[in-house]
């Protein structure tokens, strides 16, 4: 879940402060989170003064989609992806709750990948009759439902490569390579034997 991975400390500025502060603050910081007292105004990220760029960061915020904490990560990734923006409010019950970035994302989807082992059990999932035939389906299905998650690491990885990386966005860019190989190989070794297609066509 999105709760899981959100941010509920973060920097916060005035609606009333310079861009040219703002992007001096970008050197250091991904994204400022924009409130007036206790309102939730916005969240600017460097996007936003690159492309909508105004005297003061208040009237410099674009519209940005948002993600809920009871959301999958996955489908909030992709929410982000599509978004272009590395980072997203989330909003609950039309009160922010906090901040969804693609390094928190992507650290805890690396990590779900080295942390746990991928389990395959046909212990009495199959009967006798018919037994190689129910396994293809059932690793055809399970191939079908792991392309999507394949696809969002990809893609992120992707997103990531054609920005300006900090050490530590960089040794997670290493991290996501090396597991979305592994993951690869692993499903690439444990469906051959039972699907015609290849699985470096569906993955990608």
């Amino acid at each position: 879940m999105v709760r899981d991975v959100l941010l509920t400390e973060y920097p916060v500025v005035s609606p009333y402060l310079p861009s040219e502060e703002a992007a001096e603050m970008f050197k250091k910081q991904q994204y400022l989170v924009v409130r007036e007292e206790d309102n939730y105004l916005g969240l600017l990220t460097p996007k936003d003064l690159s492309f909508n760029r105004k005297v003061l960061i208040g009237d410099s915020i674009k519209t940005k989609p948002s993600v809920g904490s009871m959301e999958s990560v996955p489908k909030a990734v992709t929410k982000l992806l599509d978004s272009g923006f590395n980072a997203l409010p989330c909003i609950d019950e039309s009160c922010f709750t906090g901040v969804f970035t693609e390094e928190r994302a992507f650290s805890w989807m690396c990590g779900k990948m080295h942390n746990e082992e991928i389990k395959v059990n046909f212990t009495n999932l199959i009967g006798e009759e018919r037994a190689e035939e129910q396994k293809a389906r059932f690793l055809s299905e399970l191939s079908h439902q792991t392309r999507n998650p394949i696809q969002i690491l990809y893609s992120g990885m992707d997103l990531l490569s054609e920005t300006a990386l900090t050490i530590e966005q960089q040794d997670i860019l290493k991290m996501m390579l090396t597991s979305t190989a592994k993951m690869e190989t692993l499903m690439s070794e444990l469906f051959a034997e039972y699907l015609d297609e290849d699985i470096s066509k569906i993955l990608h």
